[in-house]
């Protein structure tokens, strides 16, 4: 219960306007959460793009020949078979 019974202000109330932006260090963190590594360039972000657009429109391709095979093969009527006289 320290943080109750305490009456000493935190020390973020004692800094002075314009303290951090003094000590803020340059550019992003290099550390495992953000990655260190350069941007993509925008070659390489279009590549991205229409790789990804091509590999989705063949999936859908796929699936959208597979429902029509499906549907036309269930629409065709049972062949019938030969009678045979008995």
């Amino acid at each position: 219960m320290h943080a109750s019974n305490d009456t000493a202000d935190p020390f973020y109330t004692s800094l002075k306007a314009g303290a951090y932006a003094d000590k803020k260090p340059s550019g992003r963190p290099c550390d495992p959460v953000y990655n260190c590594a350069p941007p993509l360039s925008k070659g390489a972000k279009i590549a991205i793009g229409v790789i990804i657009t091509v590999v989705g429109l063949a999936i859908i391709g796929g699936i959208a020949y597979i429902v029509v095979r499906y549907r036309r093969r269930s629409d065709e009527p049972a062949p019938s078979t030969p009678k045979t006289k008995t």
